[in-house]
């Protein structure tokens, strides 16, 4: 498969794509030709509601710039990077990773990650305290099923690829500790900086969906589905894999886990529709209990300083405050309809806390606290994309918000 480090146009990639589109749902608000959907609640600051940032909502098409690896095929799962030097871009087609220099477009490699036969997930970018970066995948030997791999390539720290790749059988990427250590969903973590890549196996684990490192790195939470014995929600000691606590029955399906950042509270996200939160100070004691939530809640992220937690269920985000447990912001718009595209997704806090960004459908949404003005960049009406993509990302560096949208492009857009 041949790397197009270059500019695209829009037209182009639709018809590469029209065997495979989504249309947008006639369920929303239109500004200028840009899907909004529409508002029940929005964030405020003393009592103002969220405006529009100026020359906002955006759509497709008016982004500053954007890159795509190639014209996508039918088996194609793009995912794209930003590196933290905020200088570099990662892409992946499914066959191949390329990273191009963001203020020339220069690439500077291209490599196939992966063996052919493999169905291969997103790419993530780790960086190495040898020095350099780790570009890791997840895959499986079948589409649906099949054992999981994880596929590791070292990079120098100019994005060159050293050495072969590597890989380990060991499930899905869940989380990373400070230290480079990768949590997987098989339960096992792994030291990618030692020469034989040690790994710890945590003892007799459930059947795990979710693993969250405290801050510290020395303790690791586990949730997944009840079993009779009662095992959906555990801590363990990440440095022996032995069991901590193992937290009562939920009776629910769990979904996510978050120690979060100054260590106090390990965050347990219920299919019943709430959320418990247990002291790390006092294991035993009752757990702070947050509900009326609509359904799952399975975007969820604890602002820097862990005294605010941004929660997406479908079709709304909270933010609440801690120590208080407390609502103090909600963002929520019409959503009558149960289906996994109506939940918020992809939440998390940038710019040191002063912005949250998500998704909600096909569009990305950004809200600044300090200045109370609401970004939205999403599809127009007369745009087709097949789904996928994460959050928005902020580039505080440069000013520019990052969005990788449903029909293989890397959007960038200047705020």
């Amino acid at each position: 498969m041949v790397a197009i480090s270059v500019l695209c146009t829009l037209t182009g990639l639709l018809e590469a794509a029209a065997s495979r589109t989504l249309l947008p749902r006639q369920e929303n608000d239109t500004i200028d030709g840009a899907l909004i959907p529409k508002f029940i609640s929005d964030f405020k600051k003393d009592g103002a509601p969220a405006q529009w940032a100026t020359g906002y909502p955006k759509q497709w098409g008016s982004e500053d710039f954007h890159l795509q690896f190639n014209a996508p095929e039918p088996d194609d799962i793009f995912n794209g990077l930003v590196a933290d030097d905020e200088k570099t871009v990662g892409m992946f087609n499914g066959s191949h990773v390329t990273f191009l220099n963001l203020d020339s477009k220069a690439t500077l490699s291209t490599f196939s990650l992966g063996p052919s036969d493999l169905y291969k997930g997103g790419l993530i970018l780790n960086k190495s305290s040898k020095g350099g970066y780790n570009a890791l995948i997840s895959g499986s030997t079948a589409k649906y099923g099949g054992t999981r791999k994880i596929i590791q390539r070292r990079l120098s720290s100019d994005f060159k690829p050293i050495g072969e790749e590597t890989s380990y059988e060991a499930g899905d990427i869940i989380d990373f500790d400070k230290n480079g250590r990768v949590a997987t969903i098989w339960g096992q973590i792994i030291d990618l900086e030692s020469d034989n890549a040690t790994a710890v196996m945590l003892k007799d684990p459930p059947q795990i969906t979710d693993m969250s490192f405290s801050p510290d790195g020395q303790y690791i939470s586990t949730v997944g589905w009840p079993d009779p014995s009662g095992k959906g929600a555990i801590l363990w000691n990440a440095t022996s894999g032995e069991k901590i606590i193992q937290f009562p029955p939920t009776n629910a399906q769990n979904w996510v886990t978050k120690i979060s950042p100054d260590n106090k509270y390990v965050l347990l996200a219920l299919g019943t529709g709430s959320i418990q939160l247990y002291s790390l100070a006092n294991l035993t004691a009752a757990p702070v209990v947050l509900g009326g939530f609509n359904g799952w809640i399975r975007a969820i992220a604890w602002s820097p300083d862990g005294t605010h937690l941004a929660t997406g269920d479908r079709g709304r985000v909270q933010i609440w405050k801690f120590p208080e447990a407390e609502v103090v912001q909600t963002w929520e718009v019409e959503s009558k309809s149960l289906d996994y595209g109506y939940e918020v997704y992809g939440i998390s806090w940038v710019d040191g806390g002063n912005k949250v960004g998500w998704g909600f459908r096909l569009g990305r949404y950004m809200y600044d606290f300090e200045r109370n003005e609401r970004f939205w960049w999403t599809m127009g009406l007369d745009d087709h994309s097949w789904g996928g993509g994460g959050g928005p990302v902020y580039l505080k560096g440069r000013e520019l918000v990052v969005t990788v949208d449903g029909d293989s492009l890397m959007r960038f857009w200047k705020i």
